[in-house]
C-alpha cells in the first residue's frame, strides 16, 4: 500500500473514531416529565449533562430558565465540550443561586459556550480560568455582581457577539491569553470599564466592539501583540473611549469614538517598551472630554515609529483635536 495513501487512512480513521464516539447530552426544559439526572435520558439539569460528558461531547441545552452553576471542571473525562442551546440563542438563561455562573478552573480542553444568557447577581456571569482555547458565542452576561464576563487563560480566546451588561464591575474582560479575538461584542453600563483586554502575549483583534455608557474607559487594551480596531462604537463613557497601551502595531480603522468624558482615544506604551507603528484611518473622534478642558480628541505617545493618519475627523473635542507627544 502507497505509504501516502496509509498516512491518510490513518488520519481519517483516527478522525472518524472520535466523531463516531461523541456523545450528545440532552438537558430538558426545567419540571419536564420523565427527565433524569441518573441516566441522562434527557438530563433534568445542565450540570448533570457535564459530569456525564467526556471529552468531544456536546451539552444540548432546551429553552428555559435553569437556576443552577456550571463547573465543566467536573466532567467526566476532562477534554474539548460545547455547551450550547438547542434552540438558538436567546433560549436559555443560567441564573446561579450563588456564585458565578459558570466557571472553570485550569480547564484543559477547548470549552466552547453557544447562546447562553446568564444573570449572576452574586457574582461574575461567566469566569473561566483556562489553559485551553475559550470559544463563546452569543454569550450574554447581564446583571452581575461582580465582572460580568471574565475569561483568564493562557491559550487563544475567540468571542463572537458576546455581551456583559449592567454589572458591579467591567463587562468583559480577557486577561492573559496567547490570543484574543472579539467580533460583534459589546459592553454597556457598566460602572468600571466596558471592554478590557489585558496581558495578552500576542493579537488582539477587536472587530465592530460597542462600549457605551461605562463609567471608567469605554475600551482598554494593554499588552505586547500586535492591536487591530475595525469599526465599532465607544460613546458616551465616563474616560477615554479607546486607551491602547502596546509594544507592538496599533491600527484603528473606521471606528466612531463620541461623547466621551475624558479622551476619545488614547495611544501610549505599555511596560517599558513603545509603539513601534500606528495607523489610523477613517475615523470619527467627536465631542470628547469637558468643553475648554485639557482632554483631547485624540492622544497620541511613546510611539516611536510612523504615526499615519488617513482621514481622521476630530471636532469639538475639549482641547485639541489631535495632539502627538514627541
Amino acid at each position: 500500500m502507497d505509504r501516502r495513501f496509509l498516512a491518510v487512512f490513518l488520519v481519517l480513521a483516527t478522525w472518524w473514531a472520535a466523531v463516531a464516539t461523541a456523545t450528545t447530552w440532552e438537558v430538558a426544559t426545567p419540571g419536564t416529565p420523565g427527565c433524569t439526572d441518573t441516566n441522562c435520558t434527557p438530563c433534568c439539569t445542565i450540570q448533570a449533562a457535564i459530569e456525564h460528558a467526556s471529552g468531544g461531547d456536546t451539552v444540548s441545552i432546551d429553552p428555559g430558565t435553569f437556576n443552577e452553576k456550571l463547573t465543566p471542571q467536573f466532567m467526566d473525562t476532562m477534554g474539548d465540550l460545547t455547551i450550547v442551546a438547542a434552540d438558538g440563542p436567546g433560549t436559555v438563561l443560567v441564573i446561579p443561586p450563588i456564585d458565578e455562573g459558570i466557571v472553570t478552573s485550569f480547564f484543559t480542553g477547548t470549552l466552547t459556550v453557544d447562546g447562553i444568557d446568564f444573570s449572576s447577581p452574586g457574582d461574575c456571569g461567566v469566569l473561566l480560568s483556562q489553559t485551553g482555547p475559550v470559544i463563546l458565542r452569543d454569550v450574554n452576561a447581564i446583571n452581575c455582581g461582580y465582572t460580568a464576563i471574565v475569561i483568564d487563560a493562557t491559550g487563544p480566546v475567540t468571542l463572537e457577539r458576546c455581551s456583559g451588561t449592567n454589572s458591579a464591575r467591567t463587562g468583559i474582560q480577557v486577561d492573559g491569553a496567547s490570543t484574543a479575538t472579539l467580533t460583534d461584542c459589546a459592553a454597556t453600563d457598566n460602572p468600571s470599564h466596558g471592554i478590557h483586554v489585558v496581558n495578552v502575549a500576542g493579537a488582539v483583534e477587536l472587530n465592530n466592539p460597542t462600549a457605551t455608557g461605562n463609567t471608567l474607559d469605554g475600551v482598554v487594551i494593554e499588552g505586547n501583540g500586535e492591536t487591530t480596531i475595525t469599526g465599532g462604537l465607544s460613546d458616551g463613557n465616563g474616560r477615554d473611549g479607546l486607551s491602547i497601551g502596546s509594544q507592538a502595531t496599533v491600527t484603528i480603522s473606521n471606528a466612531t469614538v463620541t461623547n466621551n468624558g475624558a479622551r476619545g482615544i488614547h495611544i501610549s506604551g505599555y511596560g517599558g517598551g513603545l509603539v513601534p507603528g500606528l495607523f489610523i484611518s477613517n475615523c470619527a473622534v467627536n465631542g470628547n472630554g469637558l468643553a475648554g478642558g485639557e482632554d483631547n480628541g485624540l492622544g497620541i505617545r511613546e510611539v516611536s515609529g510612523s504615526t499615519v493618519l488617513t482621514n481622521v475627523v476630530a471636532n469639538d473635542n475639549g482641547w485639541d483635536g489631535v495632539a502627538v507627544e514627541t
